[in-house]
């Protein structure tokens, strides 16, 4: 994930490729940016159930009681999971919530392996931390863990978007 961001910026930096490829580039750039920001996936859980080299395959085999029934999928969600309300007000919502000024120190980090090992840490203490795999008898995560999940969700979907935007900007000013 990051070799691309690098090879992806280098292109459009570069000015190289054509339209198709420098469209392309920033598709890639804008998913990227997400899924570098997302907990599970910077992350696999290797244990007796789930042995190394893929582990958990970033929670997607680390199984839950209910819908979703995998915490990678239940991460995937992690912006909006207690409230039905549409992606506008949500993304209204969280910007006023997390704005530039709140997370001023963390944008300062502009290392994008910083940003995974961040994502990692957060995968390890609060996705996987307060939950017990059990195969046989799979966990409910609480509604303390999913208020938490939603907090760091909107966090993390808040500094990929600022990051994003400052990458954009670096690259097309």
């Amino acid at each position: 994930m990051l070799s691309k961001i690098d090879e992806f910026t280098a292109l459009l930096q570069g000015g190289t490729g054509d339209a198709q490829a420098k469209a392309d580039a920033v598709s890639w750039l804008i998913h990227l940016f997400g899924d570098l920001h997302q907990p599970l996936h910077c992350v696999t859980h290797i244990t007796s159930a789930h042995p190394a080299p893929l582990g958990d395959r970033g929670g997607n085999s680390f199984k839950l009681k209910g819908t979703p029934n995998n915490l990678h999928s239940l991460w995937d969600s992690s912006v909006s999971v207690l409230r039905n309300i549409s992606e506008e007000e949500l993304a209204t919502e969280i910007f006023q919530q997390q704005t530039r000024a709140s997370l001023h120190a963390e944008l300062q980090v502009t290392d994008t392996e910083k940003w995974a090992r961040s994502s990692f840490a957060l995968a390890k203490a609060s996705a996987y931390g307060p939950l017990t795999e059990n195969p046989s008898k799979p966990p409910k995560p609480t509604k303390a863990y999913l208020i938490k999940m939603e907090s760091i969700g909107q966090k993390q979907a808040a500094l990929a978007g600022y990051r994003l935007a400052d990458r954009l900007i670096q690259l097309f000013p």
